[in-house]
């Protein structure tokens, strides 16, 4: 998705408003009509990531585009903000040392493999993001979470872990899709 540095802008705005508005007023951010053109219009999947002082405060986004780049982003970021379960919510406290990061998802798309050592060669490192599923169970890894984890093997025996499963596990049933991200900071 191309979009103008203004329109960037604009996105990192609803992003910090939707977490604002409700910790200085107490109202949940409303979207102005205004943001739902051009670029912010289209239907997009996003992740939210949230730091204070450097630290990880929430993740939240969704794999599918479901609704309007501005309207995920709105959603997205006050979830990260206030209902990531690992993490305390957000506070007047930490806004000033809050630092915002949006991207924007890619279509997944879904990866053909024959085994574990097959699957790792078609990711590409610090590039890929990377969806495993399994029945109902899904879990993602963002393309940055390579910097944590830059060896492959590594990457996905901490996303299996994500998903509830051993590092080791393996099963012909897994799916594994993989996307790349537009990020906005």
């Amino acid at each position: 998705m191309k979009l103008s540095d203004r329109e960037k802008n604009t996105l990192l705005l609803i992003a910090r408003e939707s977490i604002e508005q409700p910790l200085r007023l107490g109202l949940k951010y409303t979207l102005p009509s205004v943001y739902l053109t051009g670029g912010l219009a289209k239907k997009a999947a996003t992740f939210v990531t949230l730091f204070v002082n450097g630290q990880l405060k929430g993740c939240i986004g969704t794999l599918t585009p479901c609704r309007s780049l501005a309207e995920d982003v709105l959603e997205n970021a006050s979830g990260a903000a206030f209902e990531d379960h690992r993490f305390t919510p957000v506070t007047l406290n930490d806004l000033d040392r809050l630092k915002i990061e949006i991207s924007i998802l890619t279509e997944p798309v879904p990866l053909i493999f024959d085994d574990e050592a097959d699957l790792l060669g078609k990711i590409t490192k610090d590039l890929d993001g990377l969806i495993l599923k399994l029945g109902d169970v899904r879990a993602t890894f963002l393309p940055s979470v390579w910097e944590k984890l830059p060896d492959k093997k590594q990457f996905l025996g901490q996303l299996k872990k994500k998903a509830g499963l051993r590092p080791d596990f393996w099963s012909d049933r897994l799916q594994f899709f993989k996307y790349q991200v537009e990020k906005i900071i």
